[in-house]
């Protein structure tokens, strides 16, 4: 058995995990904590430069956007809340808790590229987001969909 933990806080980190390894990062973060241990994420979902738009990251289409993070040393991946509340439950992790911090002076639907306008008011809103997530009591971690 490894060392095991109460409490994980990471801040600004998570956002910048590829969509296709969050779920697995969570279980490994899961796999970290005693049971009943919690951790704590805040993640930005904005645009990690200055711009008059915390969502200008959003008009880029798919194609041009692997084009600007390629040049990047690091870039976000442009989840939504529910992305990220979903990958964390399927990792097994109980959500306590979420916030939302609401977008300002945001692009509209109409200025996003087409994926992004089919968002939910709350994905499409949220900037960023505090979830509270928690290893369910018990012997054995319960991960939904592992092998």
């Amino acid at each position: 058995a490894g060392v095991e933990a109460d409490l994980i806080v990471s801040q600004a980190v998570v956002q910048c995990i590829p969509a296709d390894a969050l779920v697995d990062v969570h279980r490994v973060l899961l796999r970290a904590l005693k049971p009943g241990g919690v951790a704590l994420h805040q993640i930005d979902l904005g645009f990690p430069l200055s711009t008059p738009h915390w969502n200008f990251h959003r008009a880029y289409s798919d194609t041009l956007w692997n084009v600007v993070a390629f040049a990047r040393e690091y870039t976000v991946t442009r989840l939504a809340l529910s992305d990220h509340v979903a990958a964390a439950r399927t990792a097994g992790f109980e959500v306590c808790h979420q916030l939302a911090e609401p977008g300002r002076d945001g692009l509209t639907r109409r200025q996003v590229a087409r994926r992004f306008r089919q968002l939910s008011n709350e994905d499409f809103d949220a900037a960023g987001i505090f979830l509270v997530l928690r290893r369910p009591m018990g012997d054995a971690v319960h991960t939904p969909g592992a092998i």
